[in-house]
């Protein structure tokens, strides 16, 4: 199962999060919710960084089931990340912005960007069935 959405603008986005969040929330269960964060400042922070100049904005997010999870991309048609963008710490709560991708670390399971296509993906793995040391041996 997938779900995919092409936008060209923050206020296209803003009127399919709830349709996203729902989608997340079945997918997911509760694991739903925090992914829905960091995939939301993902795609934030595509249309705020992610479009040139004189260019108008576009950002896709596919969201697919994988295994036992999610993993959303998120691409834009900007100039890209930084080297060691998704290293770096948490800043200061008093700093104005910065905060987008390590929420985005600290939230999802798994973060890597693709330099050549501009794509970010998020990977979010379903909770475990079985309780926290449970060993059936």
């Amino acid at each position: 199962m997938s779900w995919t959405l092409d936008c060209s603008s923050p206020e296209g986005f803003a009127l399919r999060r709830e349709d996203l969040r729902q989608w997340l929330r079945l997918s997911l269960g509760p694991r739903g919710e925090s992914f829905f964060v960091a995939i939301n400042e993902g795609v934030s922070n595509a249309f705020k960084h992610g479009t040139l100049p004189g260019e108008p904005p576009w950002v896709a997010l596919t969201l697919t089931e994988e295994g036992p999870g999610v993993v959303a991309t998120i691409q834009d048609r900007g100039p890209g990340l930084p080297p060691g963008a998704l290293q770096r710490d948490f800043p200061d709560l008093d700093s104005e912005g910065g905060r987008g991708l390590p929420l985005m670390v600290m939230l999802a399971d798994e973060v890597s960007y693709d330099a050549a296509t501009r794509t970010l993906r998020l990977v979010a793995r379903r909770p475990s069935l079985s309780p926290a040391g449970d060993d059936m041996s």
